[in-house]
């Protein structure tokens, strides 16, 4: 699975930007169980529910056991919502969370140089 999704059919109605990340993909690489992944991103969303468009869920088929099958959610994340999803995690998380956010980001999260003077 591609962890940074680049399709266009993300800039579609739903206003999500054109590149985001597959909560899946980011629970694989933080090491984390997914469900607690999205448990994070339900606490996010509680606490400030105007970061909503940041996330887009989405239901993808499993195999259950004895062959069956079920539906189970899984969230697109945008730079923003990774950013506030990050910023709830511990210390060290969020110190692995941020490399990997600079690791897939295309653009620098933090530019080179001076900052520009407000």
């Amino acid at each position: 699975m591609e962890a940074l999704r680049t399709d266009r059919a993300l800039t579609g109605p739903s206003k999500m930007p054109r590149h985001s990340l597959d909560s899946r993909d980011l629970a694989e690489r933080m090491g984390l169980r997914h469900h607690n992944v999205l448990r994070s991103i339900d606490r996010v969303l509680r606490q400030c529910p105007n970061a909503a468009p940041h996330y887009r869920f989405e239901q993808h088929p499993v195999t259950a056991g004895l062959g069956g099958r079920r539906l189970c959610r899984h969230a697109l994340i945008d730079r923003e919502g990774f950013m506030l999803l990050a910023m709830g995690l511990p210390a060290a998380r969020r110190e692995a969370a941020l490399r990997l956010a600079a690791e897939l980001s295309p653009i620098p999260l933090f530019p080179k140089g001076p900052l520009p003077v407000l």
